[in-house]
């Protein structure tokens, strides 16, 4: 099957679903916790016990969604699950900056949609690998190292978790796809914030989130240092950032040198 017939139906094959209750999830956890804390017994034992107490729930509603998860608890908002193809919201995310009721397209796109666009991307290149078999850098294309394309995302590969550079995707291929959207839809500024674009009120908006995310799997321990850094790698490698709020080339928001996905 050709590659793109491949990705088109990764997509439609994509589904959505909630997440299970927190106070549900919060309870297994826990559970875990305190047969495993303390405890001296073989792993085997450990795990059997554990696998008990989620026998307990069987037949309840609360047991089916959390046992056909298959990954490993997490509070995350939103993630991809490779095991049964489909991204995973919770609840909680009908809430400001992720959504709001009365909000603009820019708003919807740079909250919610953000955050569903990294893990569709995600969905595309994680299927993609699991055809080839090649699993160590998800975002490299899959060519061979003499191709261009290969060469210059190979230059993007970050060697220190820590650095700002890491963050870049999949949030700046995500921001990407969401403006070239958004630039075929008719937005109406709400009362206050005329002054600003879609561009950038959807960017401003995709910042905002990423300030308010519970947790982050590349996350220091300085979170807040983490987030912030996330947004800003994001946007440096967006050319249309640069457009938006007018950066000069070769600025710290402007480089010269971007990461690019497409």
């Amino acid at each position: 099957m050709d590659t793109k017939l491949r990705a088109i139906n990764q997509l439609v094959t994509l589904s959505f679903r909630l997440s299970a209750e927190n106070r549900f999830l919060d309870a297994v956890l826990h559970a875990s916790e305190g047969i495993a804390e303390g405890n001296e017994a073989p792993f085997l034992q450990s795990w059997v016990e554990a696998r008990q107490f989620l026998d307990s729930w069987n037949g309840t509603s609360k047991y089916q969604l959390p046992h056909a998860m298959r990954r490993t608890l997490s509070s995350t908002l939103v993630y991809y699950d490779l095991a049964t193809h489909s991204v995973v919201l919770s609840p909680a995310l009908l809430v400001p900056p992720f959504y709001y009721s009365h909000g603009t397209k820019a708003m919807d796109f740079g909250g919610l949609d953000f955050l569903l666009a990294q893990h569709l991307i995600l969905a595309l290149v994680q299927s993609a690998h699991s055809w080839s078999g090649n699993v160590s850098i998800p975002w490299l294309p899959l060519r061979q190292p003499d191709d261009e394309l290969w060469r210059r995302r190979h230059q993007c590969v970050c060697t220190d978790d820590k650095s700002e550079d890491c963050f870049w995707f999949p949030s700046t291929p995500a921001l990407d796809v969401l403006l070239n959207a958004l630039g075929a839809i008719d937005d109406v500024a709400i009362e206050g914030m005329e002054r600003f674009t879609a561009q950038q009120v959807l960017l401003i908006t995709a910042c905002h989130v990423t300030c308010k995310r519970e947790s982050s799997p590349r996350s220091s321990t300085d979170n807040v240092r983490s987030f912030s850094s996330e947004c800003n790698a994001a946007v440096r490698n967006l050319p249309a950032f640069a457009k938006a709020f007018r950066c000069p080339r070769g600025s710290n928001m402007n480089p010269v040198k971007k990461c690019a996905f497409f």
